[in-house]
């Protein structure tokens, strides 16, 4: 989550985060806090932090139609007051007292990734792991278990999308989570490798070399960002016939 509000910031977006704990105001203290740039976005009206009780279950109960126009609300908001896109984070673990109209999640994630789906908004849902796999599947994601350890080296998170064809990878790669994934792309080395690296926002050389592994299995990178670029040459990928480098990964 906070990797993601960085990457929002960063990219001069309006970042709302609905935090699901009893005090708002002290998540907002932490939060700022653990840096200088969350924290001067939080005075500049930049981030804004909300209370995810008040705007899923105002009343106690949800409303995918009520939710649905709020998600509306604030992504005009932002627009309005000058920021070319959006950076929406909802912890959903109010989610976890069954509270009335959860029934109508799965469909909310539908029609939410069907209204907001464009380059305007992009979109972060936390959700446990007993209605994971019907949510993830409105947005053509797995979050599969071998990609699971990713999640637990700090700011990277990674998840396979496009009917498992890419692994996706967002965040920072450094050092600290080389070994990580180098293990998991030589447990798909079977397969080819496609990587969607657009979010990847740090990345070392120990970093980057994981990204084939312990066996340099060849790979194909999609849309690099800009710190992928810096690395490419240094490298010599941008001469290797194992690595190619194109637009999308093939569906």
């Amino acid at each position: 989550m906070t990797s993601f509000v960085r990457h929002g910031l960063s990219r001069g977006r309006k970042v709302v985060l609905f935090d699901a704990g009893d005090d708002v105001d002290a998540f907002a203290s932490r939060l700022a806090g653990s840096d200088d740039d969350i924290a001067k976005a939080l005075a500049g009206g930049q981030l804004e932090i909300k209370s995810a009780r008040e705007a899923y279950i105002p009343d106690g109960a949800f409303d995918a139609e009520r939710m649905l126009a709020t998600a509306r609300s604030e992504r005009e908001r932002a627009l309005a007051a000058g920021y070319r896109a959006a950076s929406f984070t909802g912890d959903m673990r109010w989610r976890l007292t069954d509270p009335p109209g959860c029934e109508q999640l799965a469909e909310y994630e539908q029609r939410l990734a069907e209204i907001l789906g464009d380059e305007a908004v992009m979109l972060l849902c936390q959700y446990d792991d007993a209605v994971r796999a019907e949510v993830t599947a409105a947005h053509d994601v797995d979050v599969a278990p071998e990609l699971a350890p990713i999640g637990r080296c700090g700011y990277l998170a990674a998840a396979l999308t496009g009917s498992g064809s890419r692994v996706r990878l967002a965040g920072e790669l450094d050092f600290e989570a080389a070994a990580t994934v180098a293990a998991v792309i030589d447990e798909r080395g079977g397969a080819p490798i496609c990587l969607d690296l657009a979010d990847l926002e740090y990345v070392d050389v120990a970093g980057l070399r994981a990204l084939r592994g312990t066996k340099r299995h060849p790979i194909a990178i999609a849309t690099p960002s800009d710190a992928v670029q810096r690395l490419v040459g240094l490298l010599g990928w941008d001469t290797d016939p194992g690595v190619q480098f194109q637009p999308e990964c093939a569906a």
